[in-house]
């Protein structure tokens, strides 16, 4: 008699015997049926499967840092990812998978309840990319890391992490360095900030934030409730940003830790932040190198 194999998503507990002669059924753990997906994803795309993930199905923590996966594979990925109620630490970054990629851990993430921290940094995402995270975060009340830098957005495409600001009160830290963020980010990150209370570290390091841009950012740290880590070294604040972020932090009793390396700040310009400083006694770490 040839057989006939199946599986089933009922605990086993609950798993009524067969009868002797009834085909005999394989029951697949969650992880099983989870991978097996996973492998007819690849094969249906052709990607290679990725083996870390497969040998570790159980894992919490999942780090693909640089594995060429590319769109495809992103896309493979996804599917298992709908089933997967273990990982709780994702790490694609540097796998090139592009907006196109992005589009199915979106939807895969959206409304995910596992996922709390979510790299998917130097992955060539551009502005469509930036919507699609704004999309995801919209929906996702569970991810409270994301790093996003060195994408590729450009200065509009800042108004659509102003609105996860703006609106989600999951997010605990942000890093979107390395990006193209210029005096429009600066405005609207400061507008967002000002009004966000959840927010505990965010990295805008190597942009291009400057002058009004500048300026504005650091009136909404003023502003700010929550944020404890800032690093916006490389961005060429001047003049006009240090003397704003040094009126800010005379009001501000949150921050921690403040990283204004390499911003065109003068020496004259540092004397006038510190003025403007007043009796800040909350900042622990203040960094200015290379002014």
């Amino acid at each position: 008699m040839s057989t006939v194999e199946s599986f089933s998503l009922r605990p086993k507990l609950l798993r009524e015997e067969t009868q002797l002669d009834d085909p005999p059924i394989k029951y697949w753990e969650p992880h099983e049926i989870k991978i097996k997906l996973y492998l007819r994803e690849c094969e249906r795309l052709k990607v290679i499967p990725i083996s870390t993930y497969i040998r570790h199905p159980t894992n919490t923590v999942l780090k693909l840092k640089h594995y060429n996966i590319g769109p495809n594979g992103a896309k493979a990925l996804a599917a298992a990812l709908l089933l997967d109620s273990v990982v709780s630490y994702l790490d694609i970054e540097g796998n090139s998978i592009t907006s196109y990629g992005l589009s199915s851990i979106k939807e895969s993430l959206s409304d995910n309840t596992h996922i709390t921290y979510l790299n998917i940094a130097d992955n060539k995402l551009g502005s469509r990319g930036a919507q699609q995270i704004s999309s995801m975060m919209m929906h996702n009340h569970c991810i409270e890391t994301l790093d996003a830098s060195k994408n590729g957005f450009k200065d509009s495409d800042a108004d659509e992490f102003a609105r996860i600001l703006h609106e989600n009160r999951t997010l605990k830290e942000l890093i979107l360095s390395g990006n193209e963020f210029e005096e429009h980010a600066g405005t609207e990150f400061g507008a967002a900030i000002a009004s966000n209370d959840s927010l505990e570290k965010l990295d805008l390091s190597w942009n291009h934030i400057r002058r009004r841009g500048a300026a504005d950012f650091a009136n909404g740290i003023k502003e700010n409730v929550s944020i404890k880590k800032l690093d916006v070294s490389f961005n060429g604040f001047g003049t006009e940003g240090a003397v704003c972020m040094g009126q800010a932090l005379g009001s501000n009793r949150t921050l921690l830790e403040l990283d204004m390396s390499k911003n065109r700040i003068t020496h004259v310009d540092l004397q006038l932040f510190i003025k403007q400083m007043g009796q800040n006694d909350t900042l622990q770490v203040l960094r200015v190198r290379h002014l």
